[in-house]
């Protein structure tokens, strides 16, 4: 059985692999540093779990509803430098 450090190394493992094949695919901009990418990733889904523990946002039903809103953000962040022409055409 692995431990909870040995879970979290290989989960940001797999965030890098992923991050890093994404890149060399083209879908997520290799302007910054994978490394940088994934800290940031963690970073934020950190944050989102630690203010849940400190009492800071309600319920799990609202901290559920943070923690999906984060990833979608990031998501679409992370996403969005690979499509230059998104959002030209509004007015």
């Amino acid at each position: 059985m692995m431990t909870p450090l040995q879970l979290f190394c290989k989960w940001l493992e797999c965030l890098l692999e992923l991050i890093s094949t994404a890149q060399k695919q083209g879908q997520i901009s290799d302007q910054e540093e994978t490394g940088t990418l994934v800290s940031t990733i963690w970073a934020s889904l950190h944050g989102v779990i630690h203010l849940h523990m400190g009492g800071f946002l309600g319920d799990v039903k609202a901290t559920h509803t943070v923690y999906k809103q984060t990833m979608n953000l990031m998501s679409q962040s992370l996403f969005a430098v690979s499509k230059p022409d998104r959002g030209a055409n509004r007015g």
